[in-house]
């Protein structure tokens, strides 16, 4: 018996980098863990850590996080197999070196990395609630770049870095205000930042900037423990709205804790979602 038995796992991005040791780990403790993701790749790695793990408590959930249409679908698909989730895992990240849009006309990286996280967190809120204790654990990275209301799109000007702080950035600032508004409800929130990481992520990404991540990122295999620390272990259980790089505590930038910032935030984002 796995200290995680009985226990529905949804992790996005699950088979990327960090994604396909995390859902390993799941496995490994006797979750449910449901990969989102994509096509022959996310099927590769399903059967990856089925293999490696002996479980047969592992599914593939299809789900573009840059397609609203797609993460409703993934959203009702999963309620529809899964009256229960212990613990959403947001983690599918893009970093895009030039300027591209989604289906829905966003900007990639900001549409893929927040957007799409927030409607489907959303999606899943009352599911969640009926789960309690449960909790919401956030992939981010150590952002301080302020959200840009007047351009959220980056269409006066792009950089392919800033687009991927920002929405790094609006992540945590949507996790602070998630944590608040599901006070008292038994879910938890919390954001990770597990650093460089050895990954495709940047591979659009200047040339410095790969070897850094090449030279200096960590394996997956590493990473990978910070998130389902926050996730899974007992001492996270009432841990909420807090901030953890790698395994350690760390403060929230003030930009993403102003009460104004959150509020608005939630509301563009609810309205570009379709949710208001």
């Amino acid at each position: 018996m796995g200290a995680m038995d009985g226990k529905v796992v949804l992790l996005t991005g699950a088979a990327g980098a960090i994604g396909k040791p995390m859902a390993a780990e799941f496995a490994r403790r006797g979750a449910t863990i449901v990969m989102a993701g994509r096509g022959a790749k996310l099927k590769a790695a399903a059967d990856e850590v089925k293999s490696s793990t002996g479980s047969t408590k592992v599914e593939t959930l299809e789900m573009d996080m840059s397609s609203l249409k797609s993460v409703r679908a993934g959203a009702e698909a999963f309620k529809k197999r899964h009256p229960k989730l212990h613990v959403l895992v947001n983690n599918a990240a893009v970093f895009s070196g030039s300027r591209k849009t989604t289906t829905d006309g966003f900007e990639l990286v900001f549409g893929t990395n927040h957007l799409g996280h927030f409607l489907l967190t959303n999606l899943l809120l009352d599911t969640l609630k009926a789960s309690a204790p449960a909790r919401v654990v956030l992939m981010t990275m150590g952002s301080t770049t302020p959200i840009n209301f007047d351009d959220l799109m980056e269409e006066k000007k792009y950089s392919g870095m800033t687009s991927l702080t920002m929405s790094k950035g609006a992540i945590t600032c949507f996790g602070v205000e998630l944590s608040k508004r599901l006070e008292a409800s038994g879910v938890t929130v919390n954001m990770v930042n597990p650093e460089l990481t050895k990954s495709t992520l940047p591979r659009e990404a200047p040339a410095p900037l790969r070897w850094v991540f090449a030279l200096f990122g960590a394996d997956p295999e590493q990473s990978k423990s910070y998130g389902v620390r926050i996730a899974a272990d007992p001492e996270f259980e009432k841990v909420t709205g807090k901030f953890f790089r790698k395994n350690v505590e760390k403060p929230i930038p003030d930009i993403y804790l102003d009460p104004k910032v959150r509020e608005r935030l939630w509301t563009e984002s609810s309205k570009l979602v379709g949710l208001a």
